[in-house]
């Protein structure tokens, strides 16, 4: 008798074991579904410009304050925005490059 309690034991433990996995790969595929479909709703489709890759617009190409005296501080802000479907991602850290005036 003890023999098939022990059997009856391992076989339910297998399947609460089993259950288990199941369960947890289940959740595991609805968080993935549902990160992905919160990252895709991000996505303006007013901004949209470009199809198939990433692309930036800059709101401003040129910043012109004129004539300053020396060591004072101008401050100005740029929009920088992804008007391409797919995610912008920067290989490298952005810089600015002064062409005139310095």
């Amino acid at each position: 008798m003890s023999r098939k309690l022990k059997k009856l034991r391992q076989q339910r433990q297998k399947r609460q074991k089993l259950i288990g996995t199941i369960s947890a790969g289940a959740l595991l595929v609805v968080s993935a579904v549902f990160i992905l479909v919160k990252n895709t709703s991000r996505i303006n489709p007013e901004l949209i410009e470009i199809q198939g890759r990433p692309a930036v617009k800059v709101d401003q190409e040129l910043i012109d304050y004129g004539y300053k005296k020396w060591d004072t501080t101008q401050a100005f802000d740029i929009t920088v925005t992804n008007v391409g479907d797919q995610t912008l991602r920067f290989s490298e850290t952005p810089y600015v490059e002064v062409l005139e005036g310095c």
